[in-house]
């Protein structure tokens, strides 16, 4: 289920372990720019325990997909974006998301959030990486 909320209930963990392109980021915010951010970004949500500042059960969102469009968004000063949850579990939002990855590499023709490959020099096919 695809939710709005706002950027900065993201946490951004697993940000450091993303490549980044920034060509492609620079195409990116043009599209963004354009038209809004199409797909939403995933993650998923886990329950954080009382703190002080928050003595009741509070839920943390853990971006795992989508951290060239939350740069982007946060260029634009967008503040409330798309987000799809992918369960409360880490490791089984990782194994979702690679899922993903491999379903798209076997059907070249149909990418999404998840885009995993490059164009060949030969054609305009796809090579999975």
């Amino acid at each position: 289920m695809i939710q709005e909320v706002e950027i900065s209930s993201l946490d951004l963990r697993y940000q450091s372990h993303r490549m980044k392109n920034a060509a492609a980021e620079k195409k990116l915010l043009t599209s963004i720019q354009e038209n809004g951010i199409r797909e939403p970004l995933q993650g998923v949500d886990i329950a954080t325990p009382p703190s002080t500042q928050s003595p009741g059960l509070t839920q943390s969102r853990i971006l795992l997909n989508g951290f060239k469009r939350y740069r982007c968004a946060k260029k634009l000063s967008i503040d409330i974006i798309p987000y799809s949850s992918l369960g409360s579990d880490e490791a089984f939002g990782l194994i979702t998301l690679l899922k993903i990855a491999t379903l798209e590499c076997q059907n070249p023709h149909h990418f999404g959030a998840g885009q995993v490959g490059r164009p060949t020099a030969q054609s305009s096919q796809v090579e999975c990486i």
